[in-house]
């Protein structure tokens, strides 16, 4: 049963509800697509567009299944397009993608656009920061591509991972759109001292004021973990081996209690992963950080970095693995 809701319109004179241009290309794969007054199925119909039209798309509703768009050709009436439909699939795609029937990924959409707001929201009703679009990409590595910075900044602050484990795959420095993009990239990842060059000056100063507060956090936080590890070095060349065990004999052998487990460059979760190790597999850690939440892991200088033992979520990560038990097994 369709119910007569009433379409948001603009005042008179005060032009349109929605600015031509700022939206995102999509195209009607099905056969029409009804534009409707607000984000249900039992709302009037305003428009209907037949396959191969174009429609310029905005913001989402609370479900993410519908986007905002003009109801009319000065923009002034603002409706709404469903995306997928339970039954007939894919109705609007991205104009120019390879169509693809599983539904679009909202968060990976967001960043790709450069959504900021968007993609804030998503990520505060708990959208995972690491899911994968069907062409195997990160919102992380969308958002570089695309030279979103302020997405960068935020999928950062919400623990996304800038490589995978996967061999082939490329990351998101390496699609990065630009040095800026690199450069913020590098700085909020510790990799090496990258915050005091042009181009991450320049981007800094171009972030929103939310992500450059969430920038200022994160680098915060590395400037922490680079401190803790300064305190923890000159200890272990003062107390030798009672601190800093020998690779081979000494240190305490860990088993890994979760899926994946990360290997990063610092004693921080925004830090670079060097490597990873999934459940079941054994590792090796010696000192903590001052923290006492990290421990140092080191394959004879293959492999070095921190591994975090506990996450206040997931539980015990990783958990030492007792010689008595190893012997009996």
């Amino acid at each position: 049963m369709l119910t007569l809701i009433r379409p948001e319109t603009s005042a008179p004179g005060c032009g349109p509800l929605l600015r031509p241009g700022a939206g995102a290309a999509y195209e009607v794969v099905f056969d029409r697509v009804a534009i409707r007054s607000a984000p249900t199925v039992h709302a009037t119909t305003l428009e209907v567009k037949p396959q191969g039209s174009l429609l310029e798309l905005f913001d989402w509703d609370d479900s993410r299944l519908w986007r905002r768009c003009p109801a009319d050709l000065s923009g002034t009436t603002a409706g709404w397009a469903m995306l997928d439909h339970p039954e007939f699939g894919p109705l609007l795609r991205p104009k120019g993608s390879v169509l693809c029937v599983r539904p679009l990924e909202p968060l990976c959409v967001a960043a790709a656009e450069g959504r900021d707001e968007d993609l804030q929201r998503f990520l505060a009703q708990g959208l995972d920061a690491n899911v994968r679009n069907a062409d195997g990409l990160s919102p992380l590595m969308l958002a570089s591509q695309a030279g979103a910075l302020n997405c960068v900044v935020h999928l950062l602050e919400a623990r996304a991972v800038s490589s995978t484990s996967v061999p082939g795959t490329a990351d998101a420095m390496e699609l990065a759109s630009s040095t800026q993009v690199r450069s913020l990239l590098e700085a909020l990842l510790g990799q090496g001292t990258p915050s005091t060059s042009d181009e991450a000056v320049e981007a800094l100063g171009n972030l929103s004021l939310a992500a450059r507060l969430a920038a200022d956090r994160i680098m915060e936080e590395l400037a922490e973990a680079e401190a803790q590890i300064s305190e923890v070095r000159p200890r272990a060349d003062i107390l030798g081996a009672a601190l800093l065990p020998a690779k081979k004999s000494g240190g305490t052998l860990y088993e890994v209690n979760h899926k994946a487990v990360a290997i990063r460059y610092l004693p921080s979760v925004h830090s670079e992963i060097v490597g990873t190790r999934i459940r079941g597999q054994t590792l090796t850690l010696f000192e903590a950080d001052a923290s006492g939440r990290w421990r140092r892991f080191d394959s004879d200088g293959c492999e070095e970095g921190w591994v975090l033992l506990h996450h206040h979520e997931l539980g015990d990560l990783v958990r030492p693995v007792h010689r008595e038990a190893k012997q009996n097994s």
